[in-house]
């Protein structure tokens, strides 16, 4: 099974749990799970981290290789409206959250497009919230569209990550 990340693992694993300086042989691990191929990033992940512009988007330059980067395909796009119209469907959602889930600046759809498409597993730490208006998660989008997700440490774990 491959695995796509999502940017949050970077974003917010870098900054709060798993500091690069402190925890470099996480990123190691998830560095070589991407040269190998058994991990993957979106180009639209990395967008959404280099649009940041700091130590996190730098930590994340030098840890994902760019075969691990997976450009948009042709396949992806033609499944990506069919990710967008499951939440536009749901009439729970408020506008803001609609408009959110399709804009290109958040990988959050293309994600879940891509997984849908390739079988591959989502790493989010994004927590369901099947009643939430206000934003759509990955992981209610991910059960939706049957497409398998997990969280960032049940990821290592799975990979064979030890210490």
């Amino acid at each position: 099974m491959s695995y796509c990340l999502d940017a949050n693992v970077f974003i917010e694993r870098m900054q709060r749990e798993y500091p690069l300086d402190l925890f470099e042989p996480v990123w190691a691990h998830v560095s070589a799970m991407l040269n190998d191929g058994r991990c993957l990033v979106l180009d639209k992940v990395m967008d959404e981290v280099n649009g940041r512009q700091d130590e996190i988007s730098d930590g994340v330059n030098e840890h994902v290789p760019s075969s691990a980067i997976v450009d948009t395909t042709p396949l992806v796009l033609t499944t990506y409206p069919g990710v967008i119209q499951w939440a536009t469907s749901k009439p729970q959602y408020m506008p803001k959250a609609l408009a959110e889930f399709a804009t290109d600046s958040i990988a959050d759809a293309w994600l879940v497009a891509h997984a849908l498409e390739t079988g591959a597993c989502v790493i989010t730490n994004e927590i369901s919230s099947p009643h939430s208006k206000a934003r759509i998660k990955i992981p209610d989008c991910c059960n939706a569209l049957s497409v398998s997700h997990m969280q960032f440490l049940p990821f290592l774990r799975e990979s064979g990550f030890t210490l």
